[in-house]
């Protein structure tokens, strides 16, 4: 792994974050934005302090250490693994909803749920609203992230602890801060470092993330069209044994991918990788 990513800090980028985002935050007080809507103000604070920012300082910090940050990022792909690439946005489905029923269905047999089957109330979204968030889910957020979870910090993983805890340690804060989706945000890390290894390029992450995140975003537009069939029903008719049936049954279909996916990558993994 390249010795130039010793300068760059995990410590120092989260510096960049903490002291961004209060700065925005503070500066959206003021007068001068009153009249800006507060969502507006929020998308904005978001995109700069999370996304913005961070990538900046790791542009600067390649520049400083003569990195070639597009060369060594968006190169052209050494191989374009298609069949790879949908598998890797449609098995990571089948887990989480394994893993969501699994979870589910141990709550309902412990009695865990009862009583708190409610309707859950979707916070109302104009349709300009619905537009910029699509857009910054389907179009930035790939690319932001991409850049800072697999570009920046497996690397910088890789360097002070190796490719195989790297992978891991990434994909799990990768994950975490993804708290609405874990398990599937902790899987599909795992996917996208692996894929970024095989072509040595972040442009089959970002496409594989992107067509991922559009279904997120369909799913907003569906319940944007249809906000009066929005509302949650009662798990309660849910039966325990058929939730188990069916979590081990997504489960199941999602490591019969998620596996041989693995053990089939694995060799440029423990390979010599570098920036």
């Amino acid at each position: 792994m390249n010795t130039s990513m010793s300068t760059m800090k995990i410590r120092h980028i989260i510096g960049w974050i903490l002291v961004s985002s209060i700065s925005l935050e503070f500066l959206s007080r003021a007068s001068l934005f009153n009249n800006i809507a507060p969502w507006i103000k929020q998308e904005v604070i978001l995109v700069s302090a999370i996304y913005l920012i961070p990538i900046l300082w790791f542009y600067n910090k390649c520049k400083k250490q003569k990195i070639y940050f597009y060369s060594s990022f968006f190169s052209k792909p050494s191989v374009f693994p298609i069949k790879t690439m949908i598998a890797a946005v449609i098995m990571p489905f089948f887990l989480v909803i394994g893993i969501v029923l699994l979870l589910l269905a141990i709550a309902m047999s412990f009695n865990i749920l009862e009583g708190t089957a409610e309707a859950t109330v979707l916070e109302s979204k104009s349709g300009l609203q619905l537009l910029v968030s699509s857009i910054i889910i389907a179009v930035i957020a790939p690319i932001a992230e991409e850049i800072i979870f697999r570009g920046y910090l497996f690397n910088r993983l890789s360097f002070r602890l190796g490719i195989k805890k790297a992978i891991i340690i990434s994909s799990i804060v990768f994950g975490i801060l993804h708290l609405q989706n874990i398990f599937g945000a902790t899987i599909l890390g795992i996917s996208m470092c692996v894929l970024y290894i095989k072509t040595k390029s972040l442009i089959v992450p970002i496409i594989v993330h992107m067509v991922s995140n559009i279904f997120v975003v369909f799913k907003d537009i569906s319940l944007f069209m249809s906000p009066s069939e929005s509302s949650t029903s009662s798990t309660a008719d849910l039966d325990v044994s058929i939730g188990f049936i069916g979590a081990f049954l997504f489960i199941g279909i999602g490591l019969l991918w998620f596996i041989p996916f693995i053990k089939r990558n694995w060799k440029y993994c423990i390979s010599l990788f570098f920036l």
